[in-house]
């Protein structure tokens, strides 16, 4: 699937989109989650 076809499908439990980066301890926490939850894609 294209960048341009998950963004159609909008956020879900794998894919999260950012407009601007958090602070890093926020980011840090949002990409651990998926690190260990089943795996996704900040976009």
């Amino acid at each position: 699937m294209t960048i341009e076809e998950k963004i159609k499908h909008g956020e879900n439990r794998f894919i999260e989109f950012k407009l601007v980066l958090p602070e890093s301890d926020t980011f840090c926490k949002s990409d651990i989650a998926f690190a260990n939850g089943a795996g996704g894609e900040i976009l």
